[in-house]
């Protein structure tokens, strides 16, 4: 995903010193061998004079990922060298150094400079992300003595190192997974598992069923399984060995599978407690078995004449990602799941411009079913949070004949939704007051053509709170009248891709940000995704 860099959260702020200057000799802050930046910067302002928050966020958007390895470290060392004040922002500006990649077998001090570089995020949110790419023949009853998952610096690390949120482990070989794991719940062991765990897994005997020793005491649970390109279509018949006690208390459940239905509905049935769900459709761009839902027959309990049926009665989000056409060709594809409590539903297909009726159907499926268990037999009077991507509207009618039929919705997200030349009749379609009476929250993201002349409409229609008339592209729809917008908006969201001509239109925009931001309170967040 593109590094959103965001200049608008401090319109407060202004530079209030001039120098020519930086320091001359700004101090190290880390213990990587960074050479001294040369040279020296000149101009009418000095950076270090902003503050503390904005350096820190102009670090955090310019590191290359949220998960740092060696190069992004040294980059951020470099930072620190400008100045002083750049120093001190990164040092407080504790998200920085949490999150840290480490790929195996392990370079000199690689594992003390992490730990290091993990302590200084303090109390904030912190990860590991351990990987490796080398196969490794480690067995269920055999351990290589050249694996690189046993080595004694990655269990000290682990036992010994600063307590993490969030640990990642990456390998070719799931057994590595399971000795290691066995061994760091061991008696002599003073590993304190953390309470999300991430899991990603190249390859694997078929044969074998998949049982890693995950601690009972997860919370969130991320699973990335081998693919049938690279396992063969025998995997398929490959159960996942997950204890009954974590699944029980699992409240986030990521899953990544392309192996058809049974392993993952086999795990759903025992997630009584799952609050959300994120399944992935599609893995290393295959399509998704069209056999998928049709397996889950044979997992889920069921009477003879009913569907399978997997009830998630504390279900809040639910995200449908990589979708492939085919995939959700036939109508009521989700009609085995059901979820009373669903707030917030998000839907991205893998394959960018598919009819929104392709979609329609396999949302129908799932409505129906909440339908059912919710106590007001509309889904509308509980759903919060919509959205969509890469779903081809073929025009603002089509997206609006969903939203009139969700008037509870309070955060819509569009992105790559439609041609840019809808970007305004959608804007203003869905934010008539018939349909989102309590609307707070629209995001529009990756806008990449035509941006100046709609980006005008929306400011414009935002603007003026009576009825009006807009003459819309295409040429099929003539003249709609149109509403101003809910007491209830109060932020828009925008994000597209810089070159020299939107940044044109972007500055040629801000007299209408201003007067927005002045006169209706409106958090309007410009976002460039470089």
């Amino acid at each position: 995903m593109p590094t959103v860099l965001s200049y608008s959260h401090y319109p407060h702020l202004a530079l209030t010193r001039p120098v020519s200057t930086v320091d001359s000799q700004p101090e190290a802050a880390t213990d990587d061998n960074t050479p001294q930046l040369e040279g020296a910067m000149t101009g009418e302002w000095k950076l270090g004079n902003l503050a503390v928050e904005v350096l820190g966020e102009i670090m955090s958007q310019a590191l290359p990922s949220r998960w740092m390895d060696h190069k992004d470290r040294k980059q951020l060392a470099q930072f620190c060298l400008v100045s002083r004040q750049w120093r001190d922002a990164a040092h407080q500006t504790h998200s920085l150094w949490g999150h840290n990649i480490i790929r195996l077998p392990f370079k000199p001090r690689s594992h003390t400079q992490a730990s290091r570089w993990i302590s200084r995020s303090l109390n904030s949110p912190s990860g590991l992300h351990i990987v490796t790419s080398q196969a490794c023949k480690c067995t269920q009853n055999l351990i290589r003595p050249d694996c690189h998952w046993r080595k004694p610096s990655l269990i000290m690390l682990l036992e010994s190192g600063p307590r993490i949120a969030h640990l990642s482990l990456a390998t070719w070989n799931p057994m590595c997974f399971h000795h290691l794991l066995r061994f760091l719940q061991g008696p002599m062991s003073f590993w304190r598992p953390p309470k999300t765990m991430g899991f990603e897994v190249g390859q694997w005997n078929p044969r074998e069923p998949f049982n890693p020793n995950i601690p009972n005491s997860l919370e969130s649970l991320c699973l990335t399984l081998p693919s049938i390109a690279t396992c063969g279509t025998d995997i398929k018949a490959t159960q996942l060995h997950l204890q009954g006690c974590l699944l029980w208390q699992l409240t986030n459940l990521v899953i990544t599978c392309d192996w058809g239905g049974g392993q993952i509905a086999g795990v759903l049935l025992s997630c009584a407690n799952l609050e959300c769900l994120e399944i992935r459709f599609a893995h290393n761009g295959l399509q998704y078995p069209p056999d998928f839902w049709e397996s889950v027959a044979s997992i889920a309990p069921q009477a003879p004449s009913l569907q399978p049926t997997i009830i998630l009665s504390k279900l809040r989000t639910l995200r449908l990602c990589n979708i492939t056409p085919h995939a959700i060709s036939s109508t009521g594809a989700l009609e085995c799941l059901k979820a009373p409590s669903l707030v917030a539903l998000h839907i991205h297909l893998k394959v960018m411009g598919v009819p929104e009726h392709s979609v329609w159907g396999m949302v129908r499926g799932l409505t129906t079913n909440v339908n059912r268990h919710g106590p007001s037999h509309v889904l509308p009077a509980k759903l919060l949070s919509l959205g969509f991507s890469n779903i081809k509207f073929t025009s603002a009618r089509d997206l609006v004949d969903i939203l009139s039929t969700i008037p509870s919705l309070k955060h819509l997200i569009l992105q790559q939704c439609f041609y840019d030349a809808y970007i305004f009749s959608v804007t203003q379609m869905s934010l008539r007051v018939p349909f989102l009476p309590h609307l707070e929250h629209l995001e529009l993201l990756y806008v990449t053509e035509e941006f100046r002349r709609q980006l005008e409409y929306v400011f414009r229609y935002l603007k003026e709170r009576r009825p009006h008339h807009y003459h819309i592209y295409p040429q099929d729809i003539a003249e709609i009248e149109f509403d101003g917008p809910p007491d209830s908006f109060k932020k828009l969201t925008l994000s597209y891709r810089a070159n020299d001509a939107l940044t044109e239109s972007v500055y040629s925009t801000s007299p209408t940000l201003t007067e927005l931001r002045r006169y209706f309170a409106l958090d309007i967040d410009r976002s460039f995704c470089l």
